[in-house]
């Protein structure tokens, strides 16, 4: 299950960071939760 936080979107843009950055930062940090949950 694969969701996205507006209000972490919208943090990151505020910052001026790029949408290809958002995505990729957001994914992986959903990775560290998915292996934390592995584990």
């Amino acid at each position: 299950m694969i969701y996205i936080r507006d209000e972490f979107i919208d943090e990151r843009k505020l910052r001026g960071e790029s949408h290809e950055t958002v995505i990729a930062i957001f994914n992986c940090e959903l990775q560290n939760i998915f292996n934390q949950e592995i584990e």
